[in-house]
């Protein structure tokens, strides 16, 4: 959580907009998910219903990452130039160190 607020802390509102669009292309919880379900049911050597219902989990998290994937990606390619601005890397890197020095210290 602390890392979460720390990192967050210095971005405008287009940026935290930015960043909500970064993370729907992961799939790898999906990706867990779904193959961790199916391995399960049959290592336990589960009735075919649950082989069944393991194998639909796996369907629905392929087809999630498929559909989750190109559409964050569009979303970041397209609203790149409306909500982010170019700065300077030397500037970028002080802001950071201020806001790590900060965190902790109440206000």
């Amino acid at each position: 959580k602390q890392w979460y607020q720390r990192r967050v802390r210095g971005l405008s509102l287009k940026e935290k907009i930015f960043v909500s669009f970064s993370w729907i292309p992961k799939a790898t919880v999906q990706a867990a998910i779904g193959s961790y379900a199916l391995a399960v049911a049959t290592e336990k050597q589960a009735d075919e219903t649950v082989i069944g219902y393991s194998r639909t989990v796996v369907t629905v998290a392929v087809l999630i990452i498929l559909v989750s994937a190109p559409l964050g990606s569009l979303l970041m390619y397209f609203t790149a130039p409306f909500l982010l601005q170019r700065v300077d890397q030397h500037e970028r890197m002080s802001d950071d160190l201020e806001l790590d020095s900060s965190v902790g210290k109440e206000k």
